[in-house]
């Protein structure tokens, strides 16, 4: 009789256990979940804006090299004198090769007719033939641009000994002097597109399979253009999208929604066995629970009837 009250006894309260751990668990989950996807969109667009401003604050690095080489003492007497001025190559190879490693070359035009480029830098285009791209045009003609980053493609890669023939080249354009009316040179420095695409790189798991794409935009973007990234979310992926730093492109972030699982998975590992340890844990208690009860009872019973036959 009191084995089988045992037995009750325990089933019921591991019942009750199994239920209530189960419940708990799986609202857990699910609550989880829901945040999880979203605060997803919020966690890919922050990355996207920490990733932006990466990118911006080394364009702006660039540019401020570039100004600094710009006024350069020889880089001066070059673009004025009416001779060739050698020297001038050797400031650009320190800035090339020393200062900037991400740049692949750069190239000064003077008025005078005179290009000067870094050793190892070759095919370049004319001035004329630079001026082909309609956007670099309206940059050179407009007297109130004194500097402007241009993405080129299409016939811009057959230049170069075809070293961006396959991402595009983004360059930095600047008038020589600046802010004036009257420049007496045009100075481009040139560097793989696919640079601007890894800073949007992660190795976390969130951004696995994200990609990130090159867009040419409608017309030149402002700072004030940069500020807020336009989020869209499609059945698969979070897409975003911002114009980069004063220039002629967007870069676009896809990531799939499939990403925001992985967290998930490891959610629903450390939830299930939190469920079995807590199941494992009230068995134990549950025994010693029916020991403090059953047996003291079964022991009662027992002198009883022992008494019961001594009277």
């Amino acid at each position: 009789m009191f084995r089988q009250l045992s037995r009750r006894l325990i089933l019921a309260c591991m019942l009750t256990t199994l239920i209530g751990v189960t419940i708990a668990s799986a609202v857990s989950y699910y609550f989880s979940t829901y945040l999880i996807r979203s605060e997803f969109s919020n966690i890919a667009a922050n990355f996207y804006n920490t990733s932006a401003s990466n990118l911006t604050r080394y364009l702006t690095y660039t540019e401020e090299t570039l100004k600094v080489i710009s006024n350069h003492p020889s880089v001066a007497t070059a673009i004025s004198s009416p001779e060739y001025m050698p020297d001038v190559i050797e400031v650009l190879n320190g800035m090339v090769y020393k200062l900037n490693m991400d740049l692949r070359g750069a190239t000064i035009y003077t008025l005078q007719g005179y290009s000067y480029t870094p050793t190892n830098y070759s095919d370049i285009p004319t001035l004329e033939q630079l001026r082909a791209n309609a956007e670099f045009e309206q940059f050179y003609t407009n007297p109130s641009a004194h500097s402007i980053w241009i993405y080129r493609d299409g016939k811009d890669l057959s230049y170069y000994s075809q070293k961006y023939a396959t991402t595009g080249i983004f360059s930095y354009v600047l008038k020589i002097p600046e802010h004036t009316q009257q420049p007496s040179a045009i100075m481009i420095a040139d560097m793989d597109a696919m640079r601007l695409e890894q800073y949007f790189e992660s190795s976390n798991a969130l951004f696995q399979h994200a990609e990130t794409t090159i867009g040419r935009a409608n017309r030149f973007s402002s700072t004030a253009d940069a500020a807020t990234p336009t989020i869209s979310r499609s059945s698969t992926h979070i897409i975003i999208r911002n114009s980069v730093h004063e220039s002629n492109i967007d870069l676009t972030l896809s990531v799939p929604m499939a990403n925001a699982k992985q967290p998930m998975r490891e959610l629903s590992l450390t939830i299930g066995l939190l469920a079995a340890v807590s199941i494992v844990l009230a068995f134990f208690t549950f025994r010693r629970l029916r020991d403090s009860i059953v047996k003291p009872l079964a022991k009662l019973y027992k002198n009883m009837r022992q008494f019961s036959s001594s009277a």
